[in-house]
């Protein structure tokens, strides 16, 4: 049998003997030989089946409980915690320390229980068999043995959550057996997978998802842009409703692979001249992106691009010309394909010069830290309270912004020098804007920069633009008199500084804000932080009045970082908070603080692709 048709047999055997339903199916196996590695060279430019890959597993599942509203489910892995999840927005709300014996009984303690009429569950190795007593109807449904020792009925909404070995929580439809999402639960965090492979979780959670396709290892979050659902598993919890974007190919089923990028670095001048060379791989070429120290290096730094067939097989060949920062330059290349997904990431490191402090004397003591040897704190911060159109007037954008700028005026140590600027009102013109971000373009690399806006924000077609003061309120007006997410992330590619920090309290203008609407402000909001380079924390939102939050004399998101700042989010409580604890801290608290106060969550997007750094310092 040729070789290229034995392959193509394997494979077709391999994906028989997984159950359709399942996520993940086997991919292909590489060989040593030259041969079957040309055959499978061709295979895969055709299609790769991904399997899912879970590291950091937070381990077996030992108890799942639904509130009798339905509306809250513990699931309780062997990492002796307790995950309380909210059904209705789809997000992980709470997570608590639990004793090491803890057993399905006993998490009525923490105030959930079931109704045993529901339906009757027996398993037989493979087989998991639901009986419904009222209907004596019975349902058989395949599963890995082990994966479904626990479970929880929602006749209402006729689901079926089980849990077991594999760490696993699925949700399935309780008349079809059909599996609609998968929870994951990790020890940093949580991700949740559906049937097409869409995703949604934590940033930390997603870090522990991949795709395993022929033996490339594909972090989930590659599959950001045509993938990335926020509030996933509400979508599946009651009804599969209101994607934001139409199914897109199921990644189990197969995936033309996305290109391979390599990546050198040449000293040049001051600077260096890095190289990629991004390969199609079966699934084309369709962008190239290169990131220095985490941020996106903007196009105005390209010199050059070529194409050319290498070993048969066509590639794209650019070259930037890049100052370089001080220390260690952490160059990243990525490429996607004509599907937006992303392939692995090349990685060169280059230094940069480094100023020696000069050899102190024989025990002398350490010479203080010399201020112009630290770099400087910029802070932007952007609120509106008056709008020109005077109907669109907000109450907290002024303060907000204000507040926020004082906090971190006050970060001390770290910095050489904190340098602010407010706009606001008449003063938060659009052109006003850009020119302050266009400012930071001579700012030193090493600095810091923190964006603050808070006003309007809206989407027309597919980007989202946040609303000046001047801005005129026509769909035409806003794609001309806005700022766009896609230039915002031109603007901030450009500044100076490469460690960004862009936070973002959005409104809409039309005064209610539904789950949809909400989730393409994130799903958008985080490309932008994505695509940059930056760390980002958003939330978008119903305008909220003064009323809503008379104790706390401020909006529920600018609140919140306002506690973060102030210590709440310093999980070392050494006086330092980081762009990590800040975005940990606020997503955990937003929405908790949002449903005590008006019964309705605001849940805040959170991206950070570069480094960790420093946002403030109390010492």
């Amino acid at each position: 049998m040729p070789v290229v048709s034995w392959i193509r047999a394997m494979a077709a055997l391999v994906a028989l003997a997984v159950p359709s339903a399942a996520f993940a199916q086997a991919g292909l196996v590489r060989s040593d030989t030259g041969a079957a590695a040309g055959a499978i060279q061709n295979e895969i430019r055709e299609a790769v089946r991904p399997q899912l890959q879970i590291t950091n597993s937070a381990g077996a599942i030992t108890g799942l409980a639904l509130s009798a509203d339905g509306a809250t489910l513990a699931i309780v892995p062997s990492d002796h915690s307790v995950r309380v999840w909210d059904l209705k927005n789809g997000l992980q709300q709470g997570r608590y320390d639990a004793p090491a014996a803890i057993v399905p009984v006993s998490l009525a303690a923490i105030g959930l229980g079931g109704d045993a009429q529901m339906a009757s569950i027996g398993t037989a190795g493979g087989q998991l068999r639901v009986t419904d007593p009222q209907s004596g109807q019975a349902l058989d449904i395949a599963v890995a043995p082990g994966s479904s020792r626990y479970f929880v009925v929602d006749r209402p909404f006729r689901r079926l959550i089980t849990g077991g070995n594999d760490g696993i929580v699925r949700v399935r439809n309780l008349d079809t057996g059909e599996l609609l999402v998968q929870i994951i639960s990790t020890l940093s965090g949580w991700t949740a997978v559906d049937a097409q492979g869409r995703f949604d979780g934590t940033i930390t959670g997603v870090d522990d998802v991949k795709w395993l396709a022929s033996q490339l290892k594909l972090p989930i979050d590659n599959f950001s842009q045509p993938y990335y659902e926020p509030g996933l598993v509400a979508r599946y919890i009651r009804a599969p409703s209101g994607f934001l974007a139409p199914a897109p190919t199921p990644v189990f089923g197969g995936i033309a692979l996305p290109p391979k990028v390599a990546v050198t670095a040449q000293a040049a001048g001051n600077g260096v001249e890095v190289t990629i060379v991004a390969q199609d791989q079966g699934g084309g070429v369709a962008s190239i992106s290169l990131f220095q120290n985490g941020k996106l290096v903007p196009i105005q730094r390209q010199i050059g691009e070529r194409k050319e067939a290498q070993n048969g097989v066509p590639s794209t060949i650019r070259i930037y010309r890049v100052p370089l920062a001080p220390g260690v330059n952490h160059f990243e290349a990525v490429a996607t394909s004509l599907k937006q997904v992303e392939g692995e990431h090349a990685i060169a490191d280059v230094s940069g010069a480094v100023v020696a402090a000069p050899a102190p004397a024989p025990n002398a003591a350490p010479a203080p830290v010399s201020a112009a040897s630290l770099p400087t704190l910029h802070i932007l911060t952007v609120g509106i309270n008056k709008y020109r159109d005077a109907r669109l007037n907000l109450d907290y954008g002024v303060s907000d912004a204000t507040a926020i700028l004082q906090s971190l005026q006050t970060s001390q140590g770290a910095f050489g020098k904190v340098i602010a600027k407010k706009l606001i009102d008449q003063g938060a013109t659009r052109a006003a804007i850009i020119k302050a971000l266009t400012d930071y373009q001579n700012a030193p690399v090493n600095d810091v920069l923190v964006v603050y806006l808070a006003g309007h924000g809206e989407i027309v077609g597919d980007d989202w633009y946040f609303l000046p003061h001047d801005f005129v309120f026509t769909p035409e007006g806003i794609k001309t008199t806005g700022i766009s997410a896609t230039t915002w992330r031109d603007l901030l590619s450009r500044v100076g500084p490469q460690r960004v920090m862009i936070l973002i309290d959005s409104c809409k203008s039309g005064g209610s804000i539904d789950t949809l609407a909400t989730a393409i402000d994130r799903r958008l909001l985080r490309s932008l932080g994505r695509d940059a380079g930056v760390a980002i924390l958003a939330g978008a939102r119903r305008d909220q009045s003064a009323e809503e939050f008379p104790q706390l004399h401020h909006g529920a998101f600018t609140y919140v970082l306002l506690q973060g700042v102030g210590g709440k989010a310093d999980a070392q409580h050494n006086g330092q908070i980081t762009t990590n604890q800040l975005l940990t801290y606020s997503t955990s608290e937003l929405p908790l603080l949002t449903k005590k106060l008006i019964n309705q969550m605001q849940v805040p997007v959170a991206y950070s692709r570069g480094e960790d750094f420093l946002v403030h310092h109390s010492n």
